[in-house]
């Protein structure tokens, strides 16, 4: 299985197409956001205190993936900043990545659970969405770089 995924996921698909990998995770985001839709999230910043539902957290990450794909996908003939595309997407996996783990075991972490297991889970939380606030800063970075750059120009390494 492990081959099998890298003959679909080659290197090179991460700088020069990386719109079909976010395009691809969608389908597998929609299924585990449907698969535990009746599942909440407890989150909590300073006096404010948010209960969501996992499968409103699901579908803004799909929005995200979607946009992100879509908006590769119209810059596939300009001249992105290689490290910034490959950093990008990278985290952007490895965020969503642990957020579906996060999904699988969010019963543990309630606040019946315990408050030092619910103060791991929103340090975890709060870590998370930093993370994908900064990596979609960075491909609007990316995105402008791009955008203001001549295609002549070659990609920065």
């Amino acid at each position: 299985m492990y081959c099998t995924f890298l003959r679909i996921i080659k290197p090179i698909m991460i700088t020069q197409k990386p719109y079909k990998l976010f395009l691809i995770m969608i389908p597998l985001l929609l299924f585990i956001t449907i698969l535990r839709r009746n599942s909440t999230i407890y989150l909590q910043f300073h006096d404010t205190y948010i209960i969501t539902s996992a499968f409103h957290i699901g579908i803004s990450m799909i929005l995200i993936f979607g946009i992100s794909g879509f908006l590769y996908w119209i810059m596939k003939h300009r001249k992105l900043v290689k490290w910034m595309t490959q950093l990008h997407i990278i985290s952007m996996f490895i965020i969503i990545i642990t957020m579906l783990i996060l999904l699988c075991f969010i019963n543990y972490f309630t606040p019946n659970g315990g408050i030092e297991k619910f103060n791991i889970m929103m340090s975890i939380w709060k870590l998370l969405i930093l993370g994908t606030v900064l990596s979609q800063l960075l491909f609007f970075i990316n995105l402008i770089i791009g955008i203001f750059s001549s295609n002549g120009d070659s990609q920065l390494d």
